[in-house]
């Protein structure tokens, strides 16, 4: 197996509880997640060395985070003891045909404070075989740009795989500064988890329709190799016919090829993380050397089983996956 670094911050989710909304909740749920860290934890899961690199204080909520990590098997060594708090979302799940809702509480962060030290990327980034990070921790503020600019220049001179999940979160930034951002990350990047959207809204490429055509997708897909030299591109695209009930069909490109999955429908028990769920089914794939149908299958079935479990992160192993897939959900495993 690989041995994979994740940056980003880790967070609290506090989800409110039995239907009610978050002004009037008086009781919260919290996980622990992220999405750098929700990945390293499915890749944990399949058997992969994963180490988080990331700063949280060293008082009990820090010390709850490293527990979290080190239940599921990912390397704590270089999480950095600094700052007062963990950054924190409210969560409002959705229900019928009400959406959901997130706040954000993420100033003053450990996370900001760890973007501003010196960092030892050799010893980060000893014998590593792949680096993940998302669109999430540049949207923070420019020394969280600035910081993941510089660990991708250090990991592209080591000669290690780059991965990178768009993640575009309108609530912390706006498309003009997430365009201009990406744009200087995207020359970097190995692997890349970019959506219809993405292209049509933040990388502003023309001649695309306004809803979701595979054959434009395609299209993008094949330009942005050529813009950024980037071979391998995944997706999903989802239909939503309730927050409860919805579907999912995963795309996979790579080296001009194009793979599709066909849709699974599902019910919905919590959405959070399925997205970082599909990237980790992906990366354990490429990481792996199988087939591209076998990968974009294995992220797909990954990204549905997420949405079947409380909690951010996916709670499923290689075998699991492979199981679920075979059987497609219809017997019961005695």
């Amino acid at each position: 197996m690989s041995t994979v670094v994740t940056l980003g911050e880790v967070l609290f989710r506090l989800s409110s509880t039995n239907g009610k909304r978050l002004a009037d909740s008086e009781i919260f749920q919290r996980f622990i997640g992220g999405a750098e860290v929700n990945v390293a934890v499915s890749l944990a899961n399949y058997g992969h060395e994963v180490r988080v690199y990331t700063g949280v204080p060293s008082h009990e909520t820090g010390q709850a985070v490293k527990t979290f990590l080190k239940t599921n098997d990912v390397d704590t060594r270089f999480i950095v003891d600094c700052g007062d708090r963990v950054g924190i979302y409210y969560h409002e799940p959705g229900y019928s045909v009400r959406g959901a809702n997130v706040i954000y509480d993420r100033k003053g962060t450990s996370f900001l404070d760890f973007v501003k030290l010196e960092h030892d990327w050799e010893s980060v980034f000893s014998e590593v075989d792949g680096l993940h990070v998302s669109g999430i921790t540049p949207a923070l503020n420019e020394e969280a740009l600035s910081f993941m600019l510089s660990a991708l220049k250090e990991a592209n001179n080591r000669g290690i795989t780059i991965s990178f999940d768009c993640n575009f979160r309108s609530k912390l930034w706006n498309a003009s500064d997430a365009s201009h951002a990406f744009k200087k990350i995207l020359p970097f990047v190995d692997i890349c988890f970019a959506g219809y959207k993405d292209f049509l809204y933040l990388l502003g490429y023309k001649g695309v329709s306004e809803d979701f055509n595979e054959h434009d997708l395609m299209s993008c897909y094949e330009k942005a190799e050529r813009e950024f030299n980037i071979s391998i591109f995944a997706s999903t695209n989802r239909k939503i016919h309730s927050e409860e009930e919805q579907e999912l069909k995963g795309y996979y490109y790579q080296d001009g090829k194009f793979y599709t999955t066909d849709h699974q429908a599902f019910h919905v028990l919590d959405r959070i993380g399925g997205g970082d769920a599909f990237a980790a089914g992906i990366l354990h794939g490429i990481f792996k050397k199988v087939e591209p149908t076998d990968i974009i299958n294995f992220g797909l079935a990954a990204a549905v089983l997420k949405h079947t479990v409380k909690g951010d992160h996916n709670q499923f192993a290689e075998s699991e996956v492979y199981s679920w897939i075979e059987k497609r959900g219809r017997d019961v495993s005695r």
